[in-house]
C-alpha cells in the first residue's frame, strides 16, 4: 500500500540526507574514517540533490520522474545498508556500521510506500 505523498517524500529525504551527511559526527564514527565515513556523506549529498531534481514534489526543477526517484532511492538504500559489508567496516564498534544498516532500510522502507503521482488515491 502506497500512503505516503511525493512532497513528504521529498521532505524526508532532505531529512535524510542532512542526517547522513552529519551522521559520522553525531554517531562518534568520524575518526573510523574511509568508506564508513565516505558512504554516508556522498549520499547524503546525492539525496538532497535528487529530492532537488524530482518531479511531483514541491521542486520547481522536475528533471527526474518519481517512478525513476523512486528505484534509485531503493537502490542507494540497499548500497548504504550493505555498505558495511562491502567495505569491510563491519566489524567495527556498532556506532560505525549500525546506523548504515538502518537508515538505508529506512530509506528503502519510505521509497516503496511512496505514491509515485501527487493525485494517486492507491
Amino acid at each position: 500500500m502506497k500512503f505516503l505523498s511525493p512532497t513528504v517524500h521529498s521532505i524526508i529525504g532532505f531529512v535524510v540526507g542532512i542526517a547522513l551527511l552529519i551522521a559520522p559526527n553525531l554517531f562518534g564514527f568520524s575518526d573510523v574514517g574511509g568508506a564508513a565515513v565516505l558512504v554516508p556523506r556522498i549520499l547524503g549529498v546525492i539525496i538532497i540533490l535528487s529530492e532537488l531534481t524530482v518531479q511531483g514534489s514541491f521542486s520547481k526543477m522536475g528533471m527526474i520522474p518519481m517512478k525513476l526517484h523512486i528505484m534509485m532511492d531503493v537502490v542507494l538504500g540497499a548500497f548504504l545498508a550493505l555498505s558495511p559489508w562491502i567495505f569491510g567496516f563491519a566489524d567495527e564498534e556498532a556506532n560505525a556500521w549500525v546506523p548504515h544498516l538502518v537508515v538505508g532500510i529506512a530509506i528503502m522502507g519510505y521509497a516503496l510506500v511512496t505514491r509515485t503521482d501527487q493525485d494517486s488515491n492507491q
